[in-house]
């Protein structure tokens, strides 16, 4: 049987990953301290490098590159709810990939600790799952019983979603710092 130190022990000694030699021409492996900050923000990051290289090369390279520029933002808003959760309501969501579901759960963290309305986040979370609900129509052209997955619509305007992402991104940080302040002062005031 194979145990986590085993392949923790194999992973870069084989033919498709080695261990990088020089810091500029390496990518940073992973480090349990920050790979889930470092994957939201890799997720993101990539999303945006591949909506600049759209809007400059064109059509052609959306139509190539838009489900995967889907895919890549909606993944990483999943991560970074399901942070929020473990962050501040003590334990990862098993909820599976449903936005929707993970929502519920950051919800019910924030209303422990803040008194905030989040409406206009909402509205864009649960249109997102409504689009893609188990984290399967931007990765999957059929779903697991082989029917075609179709997204409703026939161009997406590529700067209208990366303004969305934008304003998820924006409240999703807002959220986060005052949890973190709201908590820090509970446990101050309990010292």
């Amino acid at each position: 049987m194979t145990t986590s130190d085993d392949r923790n022990e194999t992973f870069l000694k084989g033919p498709l990953l080695q261990q990088g030699q020089r810091y500029d021409e390496s990518l940073e492996s992973y480090n349990k301290d920050w790979r889930l900050g470092g994957q939201i923000y890799g997720y993101q990051r990539a999303a945006e490098t591949l909506i600049q290289h759209v809007l400059e090369h064109g059509a052609y390279s959306g139509r190539t590159f838009l489900h995967p520029i889907l895919y890549l933002h909606r993944h990483s808003i999943e991560l970074r709810l399901k942070r929020l959760v473990s962050t501040y309501g003590g334990e990862w969501p098993k909820t599976q990939h449903s936005i929707a579901k993970v929502w519920t759960k950051a919800k019910e963290v924030i209303d422990q600790n803040l008194a905030i309305a989040c409406d206009d986040l909402e509205r864009l979370l649960f249109e997102l799952d409504q689009i893609d609900p188990d984290g399967q129509t931007f990765r999957y052209t059929s779903n697991r019983q082989g029917e075609p997955i179709n997204i409703p619509i026939a161009e997406v305007d590529i700067r209208h979603f990366q303004n969305k992402m934008e304003e998820i991104d924006i409240a999703l940080s807002g959220l986060e710092d005052m949890l973190e302040q709201a908590i820090t002062a509970k446990w101050e005031a309990s010292r």
